[in-house]
């Protein structure tokens, strides 16, 4: 059985490991054309997070001021404690072992892996299947493209973790697509 990669992308309240985290967006890909068959969203509680010893960056607030306001409403509506928000997505993520990606191993990973320390709880993926859409934009030097073609997807709200997710999954998979065709 071939199971759908996972993407997933966090908003946060600060960028280092030890950060609180204010919403979780994953969606299950096709590596065919990027379409989502599975989307999970859920907003954290920020006091929880620091009741749990998570720090919050003024730097990181101040830096959300200037952030679209639909992307700083998002994750204010309804927030959960973090073991509930964590427990909800390991829930959805399930027992499978796909693949997951992030746009940056030195940021959500790490985050995500501090918060479930912090609820003793287990991640759900494999350390072995963790890959890192950035390397890859690197790598085929098409950040300017990537960043200019999230700017005209009009679908989306950036720095909203879901529709990050499905901007990220559809490029990514258009960007395997494109290093297939060249045959590398």
């Amino acid at each position: 059985m071939n199971i759908a990669p996972v993407m997933l992308d966090i908003e946060t309240l600060g960028t280092a490991p030890s950060s609180a985290i204010v919403s979780i967006g994953a969606v299950r890909f096709s590596w065919k054309d990027g379409a989502v068959s599975d989307k999970f969203y859920i907003n954290v509680d920020a006091a929880d997070c620091v009741r749990l010893g998570l720090k919050i960056d003024p730097d990181t607030i101040q830096w959300w001021s200037t952030q679209p306001k639909e992307a700083r409403q998002a994750w204010m509506k309804d927030p959960v404690s973090v073991h509930e928000a964590l427990s909800t997505f390991n829930e959805w993520f399930g027992k499978g072992k796909p693949e997951v990606w992030c746009n940056g191993m030195n940021f959500d990973f790490p985050l995500l892996e501090t918060a479930f320390r912090a609820v003793e709880l287990k991640s759900p993926w494999q350390y072995y299947l963790l890959n890192d859409m950035r390397t890859i934009v690197n790598m085929f030097n098409a950040r300017d493209k990537y960043r200019v073609w999230r700017q005209n997807d009009a679908e989306s709200v950036y720095h909203n973790a879901l529709d990050d997710c499905i901007a990220q999954a559809k490029f990514l998979s258009q960007m395997i697509g494109e290093i297939k065709l060249q045959g590398i």
